[in-house]
């Protein structure tokens, strides 16, 4: 992989001597940045949901484990 990205700096650098290509690498790099955002950005939602769901079930344990030990002492 890391002879890939090698290869591709090379050619960018090949090819960003063009005024014309440099705007092509400067129009490819804001799309590039704007589909990474949109990535982080649904990583992040998935992250938040799941935490949010883990979050949830801890504290129905906790009323569960409450109610059985309040359940135990009365008896």
């Amino acid at each position: 992989m890391t002879s890939h990205r090698k290869l591709c700096i090379n050619k960018l650098l090949l090819h960003s001597e063009n005024a014309d290509n440099a705007l092509m690498m400067s129009n490819y790099a804001d799309k590039w940045l704007e589909e990474a955002k949109g990535k982080v950005k649904s990583t992040g939602v998935w992250i938040t949901v799941v935490s949010a769901l883990i979050v949830f079930a801890f504290i129905v344990m906790m009323i569960t484990a409450l109610y059985d030990v309040s359940n135990v002492l009365q008896h």
